[in-house]
């Protein structure tokens, strides 16, 4: 019943999340345009100057994310990226920002990591599934769009790990959570062109395959450890920083605390891409 709270209360937080606009923020080595994901938002984006390694579409988890990933990116090539992440956001919500890149730039990578939300309008036939798997579909069918539009990039579709709610689904008896439904139709998307990959974000999460609040300490968490282990989920059974405030999700503010969940995610995204 206390998951079943967290859940609920996590809802009405992202929701508000989907709904507040991030402001854009433009530097010299970099295009970051994390906003409500609308056409009106593309009035904001120039045309690119200097190529781009990397655009990122993605909800709060490639929030957590990006800044780690594109920091890298750029590090190594000097390239640009672009950000297209919200929290709370959908991939439906993104298909119209997706074809304007597509005409204005010619990305190297393309990353899209969305877990399924359903706050958005775009996504209200999949909304009277309570199993979930209905939204996973649509996620799934509407990253591949998003994908379809970039025929010359690579794309990394990134799988993510279960949700609270998801491995209550595995304890009710379910034969399996919409979380791995979702992985495992990205799996198959990811083999059905040349240009696709698979990022597989959801095992560097587990604990002997269970969704984990904890895990055994990497060298970059050695400052943080408490006897061996490390947080690398949020209370709110959904997120990767520790404290995942609702100034955190809406990108106000940085995670307050060491983020070792994310800093896992993003090494593997980094891994990955070429």
């Amino acid at each position: 019943m206390k998951r079943l709270f967290i859940f609920c209360a996590l809802a009405v937080t992202l929701n508000a999340c989907a709904l507040k606009s991030a402001e854009s923020t433009d530097t010299s080595t970099s295009t970051t345009a994390e906003a409500v994901p609308t056409t009106s938002t593309l009035s904001t984006i120039g045309t690119s100057t200097t190529p781009v390694d990397l655009i990122m579409y993605g909800d709060s988890i490639g929030r957590e994310i990006y800044s780690l990933v594109a920091s890298r990116v750029r590090n190594q090539s000097g390239g640009e990226t672009l950000s297209r992440v919200f929290s709370g956001s959908s991939p439906c919500q993104w298909i119209d920002t997706a074809e304007e890149d597509a005409a204005r730039y010619q990305p190297k990578n393309v990353v899209i990591l969305f877990v399924g939300n359903l706050f958005a309008e775009c996504m209200n036939g999949a909304k009277g599934d309570p199993q979930r798997m209905a939204g996973m579909r649509k996620t799934v069918r509407d990253s591949g769009t998003i994908a379809a539009m970039f025929p010359e990039s690579k794309i990394y579709f990134v799988g993510f790990a279960r949700l609270i709610i998801d491995e209550l689904q595995l304890d009710a008896g379910m034969e399996i959570s919409a979380a791995d439904y979702r992985n495992m139709q990205l799996r198959e998307l990811a083999d059905s062109k040349m240009n696709y990959h698979y990022i597989d974000g959801a095992d560097l999460l587990y604990d002997n395959n269970a969704y984990a609040d904890y895990l055994p300490c990497k060298w970059f968490d050695k400052d943080h450890c408490s006897m061996g282990v490390v947080r690398v989920r949020a209370t709110d059974g959904v997120h990767l920083c520790p404290n995942s405030t609702l100034d955190y999700l809406e990108g106000n503010l940085p995670c307050p605390t060491h983020n070792s969940g994310a800093i896992r995610l993003a090494r593997q995204v980094l891994k990955e891409l070429s």
